[in-house]
């Protein structure tokens, strides 16, 4: 692992490997043509990072939404692709905003998120990408858990004129625990032209009472089923991480060693 000192808050990263950025300031992440990187990211305060992947290169950005969280701009070229996994444990309210720019061919973008909100206070998503080129492909991906509290998103994937053989997929999974929970996702798919895929998927509903009570009659507490269910959320995105040292200390954040 890379750790990153920073007397400036724009970043370039200018060969393969992990990078340690949490608490740093940063403004602009520059990655440059060819690189390979992952960067593990967590905010004392709410930031706007503009993002640049260059042809050939590949950036995985790990955001750990704990004190504040981190609004994105990106751009992606040639051959490039973009991973943000969210991974939200805030304690208060709070909004993020991702807009991403497809600008040149077989370039591509991923936003997975995963929040387990245990608070009485609502978290609000708005992800955009822009397919602007032709040949393109885009992911969106949501695990939600809202415990007494509410998580809403909207989420945008555009294909735009003439952009023909591009792709744009979303697909949001929630579960809703409590009488005073709720989980409102809107997807939304803007094709301005033919010869593409795209889909989306939604899928929220509330933990079964049966569940719950057939989990706690094999004698487990409700607390160990749902650090459970947190945990079979957690997995998909936990296996995008490529370097040991970040998965363990994202393991550890949200204690299921």
């Amino acid at each position: 692992m890379n750790t990153v000192k920073t007397k400036q808050a724009i970043k370039r990263l200018t060969k393969d490997g992990s990078y340690n950025l949490i608490d740093k300031t940063i403004k602009k992440l520059i990655v440059e043509d060819g690189v390979i990187a992952e960067v593990i990211i967590g905010q004392k305060q709410a930031a706007f990072i503009k993002v640049k992947v260059g042809k050939n290169s590949s950036l995985r950005i790990i955001n750990l939404i704990k004190k504040a969280s981190a609004d994105f701009e990106a751009d992606v070229y040639t051959n490039g692709e973009l991973r943000i996994l969210n991974f939200t444990s805030h304690k208060d309210g709070f909004s993020q905003n991702i807009k991403v720019n497809l600008l040149s061919e077989n370039a591509s973008a991923n936003i997975y998120t995963f929040d387990s909100n245990e608070r009485a206070f609502a978290h609000d998503y708005h992800f955009q990408i822009d397919h602007l080129v032709p040949k393109t492909k885009s992911m969106i991906k949501n695990y939600f858990i809202a415990v007494n509290s509410q998580i809403n998103g909207l989420f945008s994937s555009h294909i735009a004129k003439d952009c023909i053989n591009s792709e744009a997929f979303q697909q949001t999974k929630g579960i809703v625990i409590g009488d005073k929970s709720a989980i409102s996702a809107v997807p939304e798919l803007l094709i301005d032209c033919f010869d593409v895929k795209a889909s989306h998927g939604l899928a929220i509903g509330k933990l079964s009472d049966d569940i719950l009570f057939y989990a706690m009659s094999r004698g487990l507490t409700e607390l160990e089923c749902l650090q459970m269910i947190i945990k079979g959320y957690l997995s998909p995105l936990i296996a995008e991480i490529t370097d040991e040292s970040f998965k363990d200390f994202v393991t550890s954040a949200f204690s299921l060693n």
